[in-house]
């Protein structure tokens, strides 16, 4: 990390200063329209180093929302739920090309594993759209938002074998053994494959998608498990 990021927080900070003190290193910030509201807007190459830092200062008891300009990657989405940030909010009206895509669906996905709600207007390429209609839907997709709901597509870690349920059509709950998955994706299923990925069959089942010749798994990790998901 950058000396000068470092140094800009050494001077003696009360929590709340802290926080303003990181949004201020990182980007431009607003504050209001509450006294316990604050907006931090920063571009998506130093989010990760954001997030990093609020993740150690906590967010002192503030409302933070987190807006940015493009994808961010899986552990900054992790630090900022960590830290009790309200909102990830990407700016802009995003129409997302294909290669964009594995990105997008690991932000997408982490976002409802780790509980940050995500805010985002925009599109993506029609064969894409019946891949994602289980993750955060843009704001200016009416039928997306009615029909979205948590736990349409999730997984749960069991000893050797991942557990995935599909409310996307009905009630389906599956078992897979994790060795067929995690040289492909991952311990945690959110690393982009290769087209060896590709398995035929969980293709089939709806639980992997190539996008510009990188395969993805779609389920995101269920950290509770739903209740009545239907």
């Amino acid at each position: 990390m950058p000396q000068r990021r470092l140094q800009a927080l050494r001077a003696p900070f009360t929590e709340s200063s802290a926080v303003r003190a990181v949004a201020r290193t990182f980007g431009k910030f607003v504050a209001g329209p509450r006294m316990h509201e604050l907006t931090v807007q920063c571009d998506v190459s130093v989010v990760g180093e954001l997030a990093w830092l609020l993740r150690d200062t906590g967010v002192a008891g503030l409302r933070v929302v987190v807006r940015t300009n493009g994808s961010v990657p899986v552990r900054a989405v992790r630090d900022l739920a960590l830290a009790g940030v309200a909102r990830l909010q990407i700016d802009g009206h995003r129409e997302l090309a294909e290669a964009e895509l594995p990105e997008w669906f690991e932000m997408s996905k982490a976002t409802v594993a780790f509980g940050l709600p995500l805010r985002w207007n925009g599109t993506m390429p029609p064969p894409a759209r019946p891949h994602a209609r289980h993750l955060p839907p843009p704001g200016n997709d009416e039928m997306w938002c009615r029909d979205w709901k948590f736990g349409m597509l999730g997984w749960r870690r069991g000893p050797g074998f991942v557990e995935v349920l599909d409310c996307r059509d009905g009630l389906q709950q599956l078992t897979i053994v994790s060795d067929t998955l995690t040289p492909l994706f991952g311990r945690e299923l959110n690393r982009p494959s290769g087209l060896e990925g590709a398995d035929a069959a969980l293709r089939e089942a709806g639980l992997v998608a190539v996008f510009a010749g990188r395969a993805v798994w779609l389920p995101y990790r269920l950290r509770a498990w739903p209740v009545n998901p239907l």
